[in-house]
């Protein structure tokens, strides 16, 4: 009888529920280990999965980068999030979310999770997200120059602008000569 073959047992059922819409799923656990009979043990758990919830309406909280006012706006946030208020709740779905807002390349922070159980409605079978970012600096200019060993002078340019009109585009423009 392995306990952590046990425990992770249990939590790959407790995540497949959530991951299937039951957000409150939980379980109890017990083992017993005879140490007398050699290689006995009696292991159970009871699973409570509860009801399947659904998402809410997302809360968001939008912090700007220093000295800057808000770049983009709570409805492209929500459009890249990718969760729709009455889709059904998956914790692999938070995932996605945060990765999509975190893979944009304009936060410094993203954190994605339901709101605590206090702000939550008791019995109720929606689930309402926090979404916390901290946006970064929108517009980005690099260049590079230098001499190449064939006497020659060489120049690089590049603009990046991960926001365009506001969108959450990116927009990468790159020159180059030699």
């Amino acid at each position: 009888f392995d306990l952590s073959l046990f425990a992770a047992d249990i939590d790959s059922i407790i995540t497949r529920l959530r991951n299937a819409g039951y957000y409150r799923a939980n379980q109890i656990h017990g083992h017993d280990i005879d140490t007398t009979a050699f290689g006995y043990a009696e292991a159970f758990t009871t699973v409570m999965p509860g009801t399947r919830a659904r998402f809410g309406a997302p809360r968001f909280t939008i912090e700007p980068a220093p000295g800057r006012g808000v770049q983009i706006d709570s409805s492209v946030v929500r459009r890249v999030l990718g969760i729709a208020p009455g889709t059904m709740y998956s914790d692999r779905a938070i995932v996605d979310a945060q990765r999509n807002l975190f893979q944009l390349g304009t936060y410094r922070h993203v954190e994605v999770a339901p709101l605590p159980e206090s702000e939550q409605d008791e019995g109720d079978t929606i689930v309402v997200l926090g979404v916390r970012v901290t946006e970064d600096y929108m517009k980005q200019l690099d260049s590079e120059f230098g001499w190449a060993t064939l006497d020659c002078l060489r120049m690089r340019l590049q603009y990046t602008d991960p926001n365009l009109f506001g969108t959450a585009r990116r927009l990468e423009l790159l020159g180059q000569a030699t």
